[in-house]
């Protein structure tokens, strides 16, 4: 019995110093948390700064009422030219000017809102009925002009957005409507700033897992020699395609957009409209319809592949469909 508790004591004794040991140790490090990557803002006078924000949320006033957006799943926004009050105020000037006495005052607004380009169309849309005949008339022809052009530059994701309604790019939709924050404030290396609404032209959320390539597609792309992007999709995926410009097809004497034309070039494989913008994913997928914009979750895995919506020779063509394409791989 004696030596029972003697060994119980020792026991006890081994066990409190093993004790006393662990707490005189170090407590294990906390695992660090993940850097935020950097919100880059383009400005409107065409400079750019790059640092941490702190908001939270993005909320943004659509047709279907207000939505709040996380600013972890915000990829990218842009802010409508056109809703800024000083440009707003530059666009009225000029479209008044298009009534001037004298001409060469009249042909230079008309050329300064033609260099303005999309930024101008929702203002000019509305001048459309001005009383005065001569802005009348040559608004109207500024529309024609203006609509009937390519806006190539604005598939750019820093590129000034024409109309009056800001863009939001989360990881799963696009929103379109009005950016209610007034201002983001912005952590740099030389300190912290506040940028107004008013001063953004874009500002991109990178993220680490995001690709993006910049694509050119030309007459070449059919269907039977797509491009390869370079990007390999898995199911679940998220894929964003932006498109723009036109191509021009000798045969037909008549260009296309990225949307395509099945009246002109007829109905393709797969029901898609002629020399539209198509994608596959892998070598043996099948074509589908991207048009001038896209997003979709990817449902098999491969290599994304783009063309042209048409089965047999092109002929001689001119010009190409700028795409750009957003990879967001699903989390797993």
């Amino acid at each position: 019995m004696a030596a029972f508790r003697a060994v119980a004591v020792s026991a006890l004794f081994a066990a409190v110093g093993a004790l006393a040991a662990r707490a005189g140790e170090e407590a294990p490090p906390k695992p660090e948390e993940p850097k935020k990557p950097p919100a880059v803002f383009s400005l409107a006078d065409g400079s750019k700064v790059v640092g941490e924000t702190s908001v939270k949320e993005v909320v943004i006033k659509t047709a279907y009422g207000d939505v709040t957006v996380p600013i972890a799943d915000v990829l990218r926004l842009r802010v409508a030219r056109s809703s800024d009050k000083e440009t707003r105020a530059k666009l009225a000037a000029l479209i008044k000017q298009l009534g001037a006495a004298n001409f060469d005052d009249r042909e230079k607004a008309y050329d300064e809102l033609t260099k303005l380009g999309p930024i101008a169309l929702g203002q000019l849309r509305e001048a459309a009925k001005h009383p005065d005949a001569e802005i009348r008339t040559r608004v109207e022809k500024l529309l024609v002009e203006l609509e009937r052009t390519p806006d190539e530059e604005a598939e750019e994701e820093d590129a000034p957005l024409g109309g009056d309604t800001d863009e939001l790019v989360a990881r799963q939709f696009t929103l379109r409507g009005v950016i209610k924050v007034e201002k983001f404030d912005l952590k740099t290396r030389y300190g912290r700033l506040e940028i107004p609404r008013d001063d953004i032209v874009s500002a991109g959320f990178a993220r680490p897992d995001a690709a993006t390539r910049n694509l050119k597609v030309t007459g070449a792309h059919t269907l039977a020699s797509m491009l390869a992007t370079g990007l390999r999709v898995r199911p679940g995926d998220r894929v964003m395609v932006r498109a723009g410009g036109s191509i021009t097809f000798r045969n037909w004497g008549e260009a296309c957009t990225p949307d395509g034309n099945q009246e002109r070039f007829g109905v393709q494989p797969n029901n898609l409209p002629g020399m539209a913008l198509v994608g596959r994913i892998g070598q043996n997928g099948k074509p589908f319809l991207l048009g001038s914009t896209k997003q979709f979750s990817a449902e098999s895995e491969g290599e994304l592949f783009l063309g042209l919506a048409f089965g047999r020779n092109i002929g001689e063509t001119t010009g190409e469909y700028k795409a750009r394409v957003v990879l967001t791989p699903k989390a797993r």
